[in-house]
C-alpha cells in the first residue's frame, strides 16, 4: 500500500490519503500471466473501486478481496487441486531450507489448498519432526503437536479444522525451523492474505530468528498486490506450480543460524 497525493488546492495540498497499490498500480492480471486468460479485474472490479483508506475501510477492502479469492478457490477441481498441488509440494521439497530444516510446521488443507500430503510423507521418511497448528480456546497464537501420520488428524474445535490428536505432544513454537503457509492470496514480494481471524500472523510474528517462512498457493492466487497492514507477516518465499518468488532477502534466509 503506498500514499498517493491528491491535488493541490489554493497553492496547499490537502493531507495526503491512502491508496492500495493493488487499485493504483495492478495491470488487473494475475501473477500467472496473460497466456492464462484469466483477469482478476475484469472479474472482481466492481468489488475494487479506489477510495481513501481508513481503518475500517481498508478491513472492508480486505474483506471484498477475500470474497474474490474465495470465489476462485470454489472454482477449483479436486483433480486439479490434487495434480497442481503435488507440484508446488514438489518445488518446496527440492528448496535448500527444506532439506536444512530439522523440524517442519505444515497445515491440514482446507478444500481448494494446497494439500501437504506428500510433504508430510518425505518430512517423516527423511527423519524430520513435524509439527501441525491447534487453534487455541483463547488469543491467536497458535499451539502446535507433532505428527508423523494423517490418521492423527482429526477435525476439532469450532472451525473443524483437522488438528493433531489431544495425545499427541506438543512441540514448541521456539523448536520450528521452517513453518509452510495457507493463504487466500499472496504476492510475488511476500505479501500474504489469510482467512482474517490473524492466528497465523499472531504466531509467525513470534517465531524464532532464522526460521522461514513458505507460502503455498496455486498461480490464480498470486496476485500484483494486495490490502496488507503492517500486521500482516510476510512470507520469505511463495511456491506456486509454476513458480518460487523471493521476498527482498530471501535468498540469504535459509534457516540463519540453525544451518550451523
Amino acid at each position: 500500500m503506498r500514499h498517493a497525493r491528491p491535488p493541490v488546492e489554493s497553492g496547499r495540498p490537502t493531507a495526503s490519503v491512502l491508496v492500495p497499490t493493488f487499485l493504483t498500480g495492478f495491470n488487473g492480471r494475475c501473477a500467472h500471466g496473460p497466456a492464462a486468460g484469466d483477469s482478476f479485474l475484469q472479474e472482481y472490479g466492481s468489488c475494487l473501486l479506489p477510495h481513501a483508506m481508513s481503518e475500517a475501510q481498508d478491513a472492508e477492502e480486505k474483506a471484498r478481496v477475500r470474497a474474490a479469492l474465495r470465489a476462485r478457490r470454489r472454482a477449483l477441481l479436486p483433480e486439479d487441486v490434487r495434480l497442481r498441488g503435488e507440484r508446488v509440494q514438489g518445488r518446496l521439497l527440492s528448496m535448500p531450507a527444506w532439506r536444512a530444516a530439522r523440524t517442519v510446521a505444515l497445515y491440514a488443507a482446507l478444500p481448494g489448498e494446497v494439500p501437504t500430503e506428500a510433504l508430510l510423507a518425505a518430512a517423516v521418511a527423511q527423519g524430520k519432526a513435524v509439527a501441525f497448528p491447534v487453534v487455541p480456546p483463547t488469543g491467536r497464537c497458535l499451539d502446535f503437536r507433532a505428527v508423523d501420520a494423517a490418521s492423527q488428524l482429526a477435525p476439532a474445535g469450532r472451525l473443524r479444522i483437522a488438528e493433531p490428536l489431544e495425545a499427541r505432544p506438543a512441540v514448541p513454537l521456539p523448536s520450528i525451523d521452517l513453518f509452510v503457509v495457507p493463504g487466500l492470496g499472496f504476492t510475488r514480494v511476500g505479501d500474504r492474505l489469510g482467512q482474517g481471524a490473524g492466528y497465523y500472523d499472531a504466531t509467525l510474528a513470534r517465531a524464532p530468528a532464522g526460521s522461514v517462512r513458505v507460502g503455498l498457493a496455486f498461480s490464480e492466487h498470486v496476485l500484483e498486490d494486495l490490502p496488507v497492514g503492517p500486521g500482516d507477516v510476510p512470507m520469505h518465499w511463495v511456491l506456486t506450480e509454476d513458480a518460487a518468488f523471493a521476498a527482498p532477502g530471501a535468498g540469504a534466509t535459509v534457516l540463519g543460524a540453525r544451518q550451523q
